[in-house]
């Protein structure tokens, strides 16, 4: 059986290699290793300003992007926006990626991105879908 850590490693690192072959320089934050005694270490998450797994830079735009699985994404934005308040700008790009069952799709990532309203996020956009191929799929619009 695999580890929720060893899967969220193998999702990064797809999310990673997706946006690296859109053109993206891609930083995923490293882990933070801890000495806890002799012979004794501690392997810790060291996330991009305490919310983000990855930063995926383009000559046009810098995303900051968290990758977990469905279940998690509202803990997750929720953390973004937590610590990210009164930080963002309109330039700013800040996203959540989940995975997960899509009825249309299979297995595929949920993308999610944050509407910026003065410096801090308003609310997050409708979730678009990406097969894990690739492919991107816009698959439904939920009316507002």
């Amino acid at each position: 059986m695999t580890s929720n850590r060893a899967k969220g490693n193998r999702h990064e690192q797809e999310v990673a290699d997706i946006l690296s072959k859109e053109g993206y320089l891609v930083y995923r934050a490293s882990p933070a290793i801890r000495f806890i005694g002799p012979g004794r270490f501690v392997s810790g998450q060291n996330d991009i300003f305490g919310c983000a797994d990855l930063l995926a830079k383009s000559p046009a735009e810098v995303i900051l992007i968290q990758v977990t699985s469905r279940e998690n994404a509202s803990t997750r934005k929720k953390k973004m926006e937590d610590a990210l308040n009164g930080f963002c700008g309109e330039q700013d790009n800040i996203q959540v990626w989940s995975w997960g069952k899509n009825e249309r799709f299979g297995y595929a990532y949920a993308i999610q991105t944050a509407v910026i309203e003065g410096t801090g996020i308003g609310r997050w956009s409708e979730p678009t879908y990406r097969k894990r191929t690739g492919e991107f799929v816009v698959t439904r619009r939920v009316p507002t």
